[in-house]
């Protein structure tokens, strides 16, 4: 079996921090994880040079000639805000529903075969029901609407 070529868009996060450990683990070929901050150096430590890193702002950039060799993306970049301000709106509209569809667009044209996207439990916030499923629960921030947003186009790409 081919061994496969793994991108890791937010890498630095608190998931992705524990995807990487989790990949590490696995027979891939090459992890490439994407971050916008520089890297502290308790993450320099902890993943040492089992980590392609690249610095990369997903939001402005085109990410075509970074996936030629990728085979899966988990794509895992994004932004949360508690506000509801109209500045606070349109960034998040920015980075979790324009950055993702970017992304998904870059990717219709390159090698990439698996695009995982982690969404988040707001896209079903205000649900009847105890049991949550995607088609149960409505999003009642601007935060999980953008989120859903992203999860509406991302079906209609597939």
């Amino acid at each position: 079996m081919k061994r496969k070529n793994i991108l890791v868009t937010g890498a630095t996060g608190f998931v992705g921090q524990f995807l990487l450990e989790r990949l590490i683990q696995t027979d891939c070929n090459k992890i490439v994880a994407m971050h916008h901050n520089p890297l502290n150096k308790s993450i320099k430590e902890r993943f040492g040079d089992q980590i392609n890193w690249n610095n990369s702002d997903l939001v402005s950039g085109d990410c075509g000639e970074l996936l030629s060799d990728i085979d899966i993306i988990f794509h895992l970049a994004g932004y949360s805000s508690v506000s509801s301000s109209k500045e606070e709106i349109d960034y998040l509209q920015k980075v979790n529903v324009d950055m993702t569809e970017n992304l998904a667009a870059d990717c219709v044209a390159s090698p990439v075969r698996q695009f995982i996207f982690v969404s988040s439990i707001a896209v079903c916030e205000n649900s009847l029901s105890r049991i949550i499923y995607e088609t149960n629960g409505i999003p009642i921030t601007p935060y999980g609407t953008s989120k859903k947003s992203a999860e509406d186009l991302l079906i209609k790409i597939a």
